[in-house]
């Protein structure tokens, strides 16, 4: 049964539109990532958070949550980056929330691209929805390269890719796709992954 914090917790994320997955999440689980989604936005209302800066925020978290395999070149790197591959939908507010922060001693910085060899070094590529033509293409070519792919178009993460953003009902959610994880070496806490819905390469989700 949940606690009273837990209750106002959920009531507070909901009020901001951060509602993350359904009810069945457990207790401990949303108030861990409910901590660290609310320390961004501290005084934020609904209309003051809109999706992207939600989007934002779960891409700097998940700097938290996942575990990278040593990449060659990467050996002292002093840059943690994230990179959007193709358009922007962020409008800046993804640098506005990673700007001063770090991730076990490594700046956080984010840089566009726009082609899979400019891609070198990211530690999270986020694939704009501007790219759905080339989804298939982009994924298989990042493939195994040790990137977290993020993207939020639908069936992204059923092509391969790690994690996909959807919008139901005006709350962001998020699909997981450990299969994907695997291929590129990544370690996903067990805290975010209660947070998702685990699909499968090829799963048609029906």
């Amino acid at each position: 049964m949940a606690t009273c914090s837990t209750k106002r917790e959920r009531s507070h994320l909901t009020k901001m539109g951060l509602v993350v997955l359904r009810a069945s999440i457990s207790g401990p689980a949303i108030l861990f990532f409910v901590a660290a989604m609310l320390a961004l936005f501290p005084q934020a209302s609904a209309q003051e958070v809109g999706e992207y800066q939600v989007k934002a925020a779960f891409l700097y978290n998940f700097t938290k949550f996942v575990d990278w395999p040593p990449l060659p070149g990467n050996a002292g790197k002093k840059q943690f980056e994230i990179c959007v591959f193709g358009d922007d939908p962020f409008r800046n507010g993804l640098e506005s929330i990673v700007e001063g922060k770090s991730v076990n001693g490594q700046v956080l910085e984010v840089r566009h691209i726009k082609k899979v060899e400019d891609a070198q070094g990211c530690k999270i590529a986020f694939i704009s929805s501007s790219e759905k033509g080339h989804l298939r293409t982009i994924l298989n070519a990042l493939r195994g390269s040790g990137m977290l792919t993020v993207g939020d178009t639908e069936g992204f993460a059923r092509m391969g890719g790690v994690i996909n953003f959807t919008l139901v009902d005006n709350h962001v959610h998020i699909e997981i796709n450990p299969e994907a994880a695997k291929v590129q070496k990544l370690k996903i806490s067990s805290r975010l992954l209660r947070l998702a819905q685990i699909v499968q390469s090829g799963d048609t989700g029906g």
